[in-house]
């Protein structure tokens, strides 16, 4: 097979899904590269952003490092570049640090625009389409809220206290519904009333909640005005400037922060590559996913269209959750690799049906099944929870679905709590006692004299009597006798008692077990909850292990990837 270079431009999951999928079919040939420009060396996902932007989340804890993501792809080379312009004719493309050769080219088509939708909205509103526009969007509204809290001017006051998002969608929803769980925070930290922090919705359309079934409706209606949150519809934004936005009844809504989540007409892709795009800003791809100026350009993403010969153009059912976008990654990665192997049959992309999901709130989460029905409650969260763990397992991230496994679906914050965990540290130490004298009745075993002055008691009265072959009666001491001292100093906690477990378990399954003492497997289960961590060597111990595996595993993660020897 020829030496082939596959450039990847992007900053989101498609970009991420389409290079995880290429790297894993290319595994075993050397001579295909694999190159991945992306302005941000963070995948950062919506929901990701909208938590960073409500101060929800951490900048640095919250993002997805792409080091991290192909550290263990050979054929993953990642640069953090921005792209400026393409020469179709050498097939090479422009970016801030010099010019990259390719043979196939794959562009994500995602919400950013390079130009503006509504005159004046790029200097008025805020757009979540990375993490520095996430953290100045959190800045703006932390600032406004403050200057508006102390603002004594009645109109001054109202506009410093308002927000207003552009779109009542999927994404815009979503947004609104973070800012009200930040409101009472925002409200607590700077003295006012909630009620004061004016929360609106604003769409052109006649009825924004249109797409969803009636009594889904009603409900996301009832949430909202709950919150006292304004709902203004058939509300087109024709224009805005630095605290307002003008609507096309004449109208003049005054706010300090105002937040676009509505689609755009236009895409950063139509100015640097002159791709067509139709009237929703969607790129017109042809349906294997190759562009219509170029067979070796391939456009992947949510915001694409086919167009099917002509004018006819099918926009594809990708917007919304960022797991129905691998319907057009796969697509593209095969024909990718058709057209390195020189197939002349290339796949056509299908709009198949996706599954969207919104949470409002943890009672209030509305999904799409496959079918294309609408639900709410158990089965939609249950849809929600799949959906993210169905993401980390398409980037092939065990490391971030295992950190969102514990902080998410475990939550820690009840399991591993400080306050919680301090009861943990008597009853381990208790465990601790119980075991070292297990041990020394074991001892005594081989020792009469020592059985006079022990203490029989929970373990040790009955292993006394009960007798051990010589082998595993050492081994059996030696692991009590290591269960106790690790529990008393704190170190290896948890491990020390899922031993202990699987020793009781041990000890039933050989009859040498009173079932009265059934009480110790819930305790022993109990000091799994990082009891170890208070007065234990696990408080240091675990966090430097931690670290230095990282590093070993995943090296250091860096704000700018970048290899001189890539061109």
């Amino acid at each position: 097979m020829a030496n082939k270079k596959i450039v990847i431009v992007g900053t989101g999951f498609a970009a991420v899904y389409a290079a995880k999928k290429l790297a894993r079919h290319f595994k075993k040939h050397s001579g295909i590269d694999l190159i991945i420009i992306s302005q941000s060396s963070d995948l950062a996902s919506f929901a990701t952003l909208r938590g960073i932007a409500t101060d929800r989340l951490l900048v640095g804890k919250s993002g997805y490092d792409l080091q991290n993501i192909f550290h263990a792809g050979k054929n993953v080379q990642i640069v953090t570049d921005q792209l400026l312009s393409v020469d179709f004719a050498n097939k090479k493309i422009i970016t801030s640090n010099g010019p990259f050769s390719y043979d196939f080219l794959i562009l994500s088509a995602d919400d950013a625009s390079e130009k503006e939708p509504v005159p004046g909205i790029s200097q008025a509103a805020f757009r979540l389409t990375n993490t520095d526009q996430a953290l100045s969007l959190r800045n703006n509204v932390q600032t406004s809220i403050h200057l508006g809290a102390v603002a004594t001017d009645l109109e001054k006051r109202r506009s410093l206290l308002s927000i207003s998002v552009i779109g009542a969608g999927y994404k815009g929803l979503q947004i609104m519904a973070d800012l009200i769980n930040w409101r009472d925070r925002l409200a607590l930290e700077n003295k006012i009333d909630p009620t004061e922090i004016q929360l609106s919705l604003i769409d052109k359309q006649k009825d924004p909640l249109d797409r969803f079934p009636e009594k889904l409706k009603q409900k996301i209606n009832a949430y909202l005005k709950d919150n006292q949150v304004r709902l203004l519809s058939n509300a087109e934004v024709v224009s805005a400037g630095p605290g307002y936005v003008d609507l096309f009844d004449g109208k003049k809504l005054f706010a300090s922060t105002v937040i676009w989540s509505a689609d755009d007409p236009n895409n950063w892709l139509n100015g640097i590559f002159g791709l067509q795009s139709s009237n929703a800003g969607h790129i017109s791809i042809k349906p294997t996913g190759q562009s219509l100026a170029d067979p070796a350009i391939y456009v992947i993403g949510s915001h694409i269209s086919i167009n099917d010969q002509g004018d006819n153009q099918e926009p594809l059912s990708l917007a919304g959750d960022d797991i129905a976008i691998k319907q057009s990654v796969k697509t593209v990665a095969k024909n990718v690799a058709s057209a390195i192997k020189h197939k002349d049959k290339l796949q056509l992309m299908k709009d198949k049906s996706v599954q969207q999901t919104l949470s409002l709130k943890k009672k209030l989460t509305i999904a799409t099944t496959k079918s294309g029905k609408q639900i709410s409650g158990l089965h939609a969260r249950w849809i929600q929870k799949r959906n993210v763990l169905a993401f980390f397992l398409h980037i092939g991230s065990f490391y971030y679905q295992w950190q969102w496994l514990t902080k998410k679906a475990v939550n820690r914050n009840i399991l591993q709590g400080t306050r919680r965990a301090v009861w943990g540290l008597a009853a381990r130490l208790f465990l601790a006692l119980i075991w070292l004298v297990a041990g020394l009745s074991l001892v005594a075993q081989t020792q009469p004299a020592l059985a006079d002055h022990l203490p029989t008691f929970v373990l040790g009265d009955f292993l006394l009597r009960t007798n051990f072959d010589s082998g595993l009666h050492a081994v059996v001491t030696i692991l009590i006798f290591t269960i106790s001292v690790s529990l008393f100093l704190g170190f290896f906690t948890w491990l020390s008692a899922l031993f202990s477990i699987l020793l009781l378990v041990f000890l039933v399954l050989n009859h040498a077990f009173i079932w009265s003492y059934i009480w110790v497997f819930p305790m022993t289960l109990a000091i799994m909850n990082g009891s170890g961590r208070i007065l234990g060597l696990d408080k240091y111990w675990l966090p430097w292990l931690g670290k230095t595996y990282y590093r070993l595993r995943y090296g250091r993660p860096k704000l700018l990837y970048r290899d001189e020897n890539i061109k």
